[in-house]
């Protein structure tokens, strides 16, 4: 019987701790990875690809783990990862806090985003199959310079779920049908086989960051990187019972990032807990220990046991003869009352009826930023040499029309775009959109200040958030017991001002605090 400790759903704290203590290395934590990859990656298509180099930088890291410890340990001790003895601290004095942020972490990223090595960046799309780019996204080179070990690209849905109607969440053609980890697995399983499956008939892995959230729920990474425009980290966060945050418009430079919209679009963390959640978005955002001590850990800390100064406003319910198929369901929301009953018997003040937010002219960005910011893109990967056949998303839709086979759902989406915008983004409409959106900012932000509103919180989708480019968490409740999806995960929606990411993050760690731990998926 092997006895050896798992670390697939150990926190990085866990890891950090285990490292300095001699407990385990890089190298064994990432082949554990790699290895719960082959395992279950060929039935839940979370991963698109593995970093062929991910076991050269553990090494590497381990090289630099054996610096730390020989530098921390006192003079004429021995290191725990030899047979010594332990000291009065991990490493002989070192502590978890002296690794950088991400060390040793196995961090998945989306596969929009871009990355200098032997990994190819597709957005899941056939045509850009063998792109490979020549440097790292900014967010990529950070997680690198925190020291994290890239494991490889996850699947998505493909071009972040804009390119066609009527397609299933998490379906692309390099990586096919990501799943659920809490479906229960059937015995046919070529009931997720292309041309067998039907969205309605499953959980939702939801999109687009389906990969990310399926593989971090699975233990398959530590933590994983999403991209949001409008629902793609939060959503795929909430399928898959995952803390999950979209930043604040600009904290994470979205740059060589396959795109769909400049202004909205977002890289962020999605992660099994709030610690987690908060040092993987410090590591993305390029802030260091100090920052990540000042804005999280302190209001974290602040928030523990002590609600009552917390102020949050409340989403009502959405009146039942007027919820679509992607609203709540009945059950959800008695659950989500539930929940607002603990925290008001925990201190917590809530403002019931708080506004939503509008979020009207953000199909209208989207429509009209998406041929010139996939074009810019495409730009950027070619200007050193031709990396890729495709130039433009024009040359993207050639490709898909002469190999029909790589879209069996279409592009329809981007056929429009193509056609009905000038990729210049000039249009009156644009402009209009853009408008709106300021408009929609201030009003929220005076709103939030004005009724002295710490977050609004919601069972629903805050649309307004990624509209306005305000940071927005997910709070896993736990898993339906009725319904057509038992055992399908559940969660609340909190937004706040800009900048206040990391406060968001403390907040949702204390509220989390009082209601049941998520469940792991079965699988």
């Amino acid at each position: 019987m092997d006895n050896k400790k798992s670390y697939r759903f150990a926190s990085i704290a866990e890891i950090h701790a285990a490292y300095l203590a001699g407990e385990t290395t890089v190298r064994a934590v990432t082949e554990e990875f790699l290895e719960a990859i082959e395992k279950y990656n060929p039935y839940l298509h979370a991963v698109i690809e593995v970093n062929p180099d991910a076991l050269a930088i553990a090494d590497q890291l381990d090289e630099a783990l054996g610096l730390l410890r020989r530098h921390a340990r006192p003079a004429g001790g021995a290191d725990p990862a030899e047979g010594g003895a332990d000291q009065s601290s991990p490493a002989g004095g070192a502590s978890p806090a002296e690794l950088p942020l991400l060390f040793g972490i196995p961090v998945l990223l989306k596969d929009n985003i871009a990355t200098g090595d032997q990994l190819h960046t597709s957005a899941g799309a056939a045509a850009l199959a063998d792109l490979l780019c020549p440097e790292d996204a900014p967010c990529a080179a950070n997680l690198r310079q925190a020291g994290a070990v890239i494991l490889g690209k996850a699947n998505l849905s493909e071009f972040a779920n804009y390119y066609t109607e009527g397609n299933p969440n998490g379906w692309s053609a390099r990586g096919g049908q990501c799943v659920s980890p809490y479906e229960p697995v059937p015995e046919d399983l070529s009931t997720f086989e292309l041309g067998n499956y039907k969205q309605e008939d499953h959980f939702d892995p939801s999109g687009s960051s389906s990969g990310s959230g399926v593989a971090t729920a699975a233990g398959l990474c530590t933590v994983a990187v999403g991209t949001e425009t409008s629902g793609s980290i939060l959503s795929p966060s909430c399928a898959n019972g995952l803390v999950g945050l979209k930043p604040t418009a600009g904290l994470v430079s979205n740059e060589k990032v396959i795109p769909i919209s400049s202004t909205l679009d977002t890289p962020g963390p999605m992660a099994r807990c709030a610690d987690d959640c908060a040092i993987l978005l410090a590591g993305l955002a390029g802030l260091d220990q100090a920052e990540l001590e000042e804005q999280y850990r302190k209001a974290a800390d602040a928030f523990s046991g002590k609600l009552s100064s917390l102020r949050l406003g409340v989403i009502a319910p959405k009146d039942p003869d007027k919820r679509g198929s992607w609203d709540p369901t009945e059950e959800e929301y008695q659950v989500f009352d539930a929940f607002l009953k603990t925290l008001e018997a925990s201190g917590v003040q809530l403002m019931r009826d708080a506004r939503r937010g509008p979020n009207k002219g953000i199909m209208e960005l989207m429509q009209y930023e998406i041929k010139g910011s996939i074009n810019a893109f495409l730009d950027w990967a070619n200007a050193d040499g031709e990396r890729t056949a495709m130039h433009s998303l024009t040359d993207i839709l050639d490709y898909v029309h002469a190999h029909p086979e790589s879209s069996p759902y279409g592009h329809s989406l981007l056929e429009a775009r193509d056609k009905d915008t000038s990729g210049r983004m000039d249009e009156p409409e644009y402009r209009e959109a853009l408008e709106m959106r300021r408009a929609a900012q201030k009003e929220m932000d005076e709103y939030l200040e004005e009724n002295q509103l710490d977050a609004i919180i919601g069972m629903d989708f805050p649309g307004f958030a990624p509209f306005g480019g305000f940071p927005a968490v997910t709070l896993p409740l736990g898993v339906a017991k009725e319904g057509k999806y038992p055992g399908y995960p559940m969660a609340a929606f909190l937004y706040a001002r800009p900048g206040q990411d990391l406060r968001l993050l403390a907040i949702e760690k204390a509220l989390a605090a009082l209601w049941p731990a998520m469940p792991r998926p079965a699988l």
